[in-house]
């Protein structure tokens, strides 16, 4: 799963079952992007 959230939303109503999981070329993107924000905050 990418993380939108819409798809988890969708994923949980029709598979409630299933485990959430995320790809890691989508969780190393959203840490560098969160690590560039705080870099931008403590500037």
């Amino acid at each position: 799963m990418d993380g939108f959230t819409s798809y988890k939303t969708a994923t949980a109503e029709q598979l409630p079952a299933a485990r959430a999981v995320m790809d890691p070329f989508h969780v190393v993107s959203l840490a560098g992007q969160a690590l560039d924000e705080a870099r931008h905050r403590v500037q």
